[in-house]
């Protein structure tokens, strides 16, 4: 599992540059990889995309486990960026339900394990929550492009 949060932790690491000591980052390095070597990601990828085509909107990948959350029920409108006049809906949002697939053994996603196991439903519905307000706290918001709306 890899992502482009990846690319600047691997680049400094083959170039022996350090990472500025002050920047948070999500991303780690892939180079082990490339020795067949195991990743070491300390923390799960998690990402928000506003504009899904289903009401999904917050997705996380840990090891074996992809779950995808619903945001206020499905209720937030569709939007493309977050600016300064659109974002507080969203950077307030709540993960109200999820959808839970163990991707190792369940490739297709064709299994949908929040269905059968409450608990497990809630645990991950409080995990992503707790993932998700953190994104949220270090996103960029942009300021809107003048005559915009």
């Amino acid at each position: 599992m890899a992502s482009a949060l990846d690319i600047l932790p691997t680049f400094c690491k083959l170039s022996g540059t350090p990472l500025p000591a002050d920047l948070l980052l999500d991303g780690t390095d892939l180079s082990p990889a490339f020795d067949g070597l195991p990743i070491d990601r300390s923390q799960p990828l998690v990402w928000a995309y506003y504009n899904s085509l289903n009401e999904a909107c917050v997705a996380l990948r840990d090891g074996p486990w992809k779950v995808l959350g619903v945001l206020n029920e499905g209720q937030l409108p569709k939007n493309t960026n977050l600016t300064t006049q659109n974002a507080k809906p969203y950077t307030g949002a709540r993960v109200t339900d999820v959808e839970v697939y163990r991707v190792a053994g369940d490739i297709g996603e064709s299994e949908d394990l929040a269905l059968q196991d409450a608990v497990l439903r809630q645990r991950w519905i409080e995990r992503l929550n707790k993932a998700y307000r953190e994104l949220v706290a270090g996103s960029h918001i942009w300021r809107p492009v003048a005559g915009s709306k």
